[in-house]
């Protein structure tokens, strides 16, 4: 669970969440940048290596095998953020020492009187209105851009956030539009690494899930020979008519290279995709849904040619600017027109969302789950 914006707003209780993991960051509770927490379920914890190596994070050392320390040592590797541990302890209890009721009672205070102000503004239309909605007011201005609107408002000491992300076509529904900015953006930027796709051999796995419905059909439309690669039979259905050329059960080692791979199982399938580059292909990894481990020989890298093994995490590209509304507004007008095919097998209400989260679990949902908020 990301709590970043909830630990300032709420007392929580990870017990009562039954969360594996929680996280929040420092600076949004009032404490310094540079330092969060990050809450894990000691089960989850022991299984984990850890992912940095240095001081204090390990027991012994020997020629045969490397011992981990305990928890959480095992994960804090070298010298920790002292000043920022010190001053997000202290930010945390001046939270706890103000009381959440009362934090609560004057947001809720706060907000009403922003509301009433803002809806008599001529031109100002607030986006958001649910009950017992957090004490956020996004809107939108006819009279000015969001830019001028933040301009100016900052001359008056006013800090706001602008801009948008991309502006919906009138006929793309919000549920579709709902699917595009992670599974529709980890497509185009996974296939944009390998470049220019026409007459190129692309192998996509897990090609019935979100992701790989949409690099289906955009490898296509870019005019590669496009293979789909499924777990289980059933989940080939609907493939060829999204634009795949052959789909397979499984990723096996040998065969004819491929020139660019979008990889999401990790372990076996990761290794068997390895061995398939071409002497200049490209393997994009955006996942482990086998959470095993990958294991492989280097010589196949290195005796083909210059093959390379690269990663993509759609967060990270957004917070760079590495994507962003062009990338959304182009997938937008697809979707809106029919060229692109978002299937969405789930709608509930945001308050049901456990229930959504047990279905895509069991993979009792083939295509995308939304959440409405209501």
């Amino acid at each position: 669970v990301d709590g970043a914006q909830a630990v300032p707003h709420q007392a929580v209780d990870v017990r009562e969440l039954d969360c594996d993991f929680y996280v929040f960051s420092g600076h949004k509770s009032y404490g310094p940048t540079g330092i969060g927490v990050l809450y894990g379920r000691e089960s989850w914890l022991e299984r984990m290596p850890p992912y940095q190596g240095g001081g204090d994070m390990i027991k012994s050392v020997t020629f045969e095998k490397t011992r981990y320390n305990d928890l959480p040592y095992k994960f804090e590797a070298g010298t920790p953020h002292i000043a920022g541990a010190i001053g997000l302890a202290a930010a945390l209890d001046y939270l706890s020492a103000l009381g959440f009721d009362r934090i609560g009672a004057r947001e809720e205070e706060l907000l009403a009187y922003g509301t009433e102000l803002l809806q008599e503004i001529p031109g100002l239309c607030l986006i958001g209105t649910a009950r017992e909605k957090a004490s956020v007011l996004s809107f939108i201005m006819d009279a000015a851009h969001p830019h001028d609107v933040g301009t100016i408002l900052d001359q008056d000491g006013i800090a706001v956030r602008t801009g948008h992300l991309a502006e919906l076509p009138e006929d793309l529904g919000f549920d579709v539009a709902a699917t595009l900015p992670v599974a529709g953006l980890t497509a185009l930027g996974t296939l944009a690494r390998r470049g220019a796709l026409l007459g190129t051999r692309v192998a996509i796995t897990g090609a019935a899930g979100g992701v790989g419905r949409f690099a289906v059909q955009l490898a296509h439309r870019g005019g590669a020979h496009v293979t789909g690669i499924v777990g289980r039979p059933e989940r080939a259905e609907g493939l060829a008519e999204l634009g795949a050329d052959d789909v397979v059960v499984g990723f096996e080692p040998e065969g004819e290279p491929f020139d660019m791979i979008l990889e999401s199982a990790g372990g076996s399938s990761l290794a068997a995709a390895i061995g398939r580059l071409s002497a200049e292909g490209v393997i994009v990894s955006i996942g482990n849904s086998s959470n095993e481990t990958t294991s492989f020989d280097s010589r196949v890298l290195y005796r083909k040619g210059s093959p390379r093994i690269e990663g993509y995490f759609v967060t990270w590209e957004l917070l760079h600017g590495r994507v962003g509304s062009r990338e959304m507004s182009y997938l937008a007008a697809l979707a809106a027109t029919g060229v692109l095919e978002s299937r969405v097998d789930l709608t509930v209400g945001w308050r049901d969302a456990a229930s959504a989260v047990d279905a895509l679990l069991d993979r009792r949902v083939a295509g995308k789950a939304v959440l409405t908020i209501d």
